[in-house]
């Protein structure tokens, strides 16, 4: 867990410059930016953690099959996320 936390901080430094200068627009409001990076990041966080599992105890999808899906899901809503 603690790795896993660790790797957490030090993706989201990494990602958030990026995501600012690279991947999005800069819009010269850091704080707020961060506010809303860390919200988006969360919720894809969390919608990954549930939705496989869902989709194999729920649906009784094979894993695999049911781990793209939930990849593709967290991709696009949280590409969006980031956009709007």
């Amino acid at each position: 867990m603690i790795a896993i936390a660790v790797a957490q901080v030090v993706t989201i430094a990494a990602a958030f410059p990026a995501y600012r200068t690279i991947v999005f627009e800069w819009s010269g409001r850091v704080w707020s930016d961060c506010v809303r990076f860390l919200g988006v990041w969360a919720s894809g966080a969390f919608a990954g953690i549930l939705l496989t599992p869902a989709l194999v105890e729920i649906a009784g999808m094979p894993p695999l099959p049911a781990q793209i899906i939930a990849i593709a899901i967290v991709a696009v809503g949280s590409f969006l996320g980031h956009h709007f």
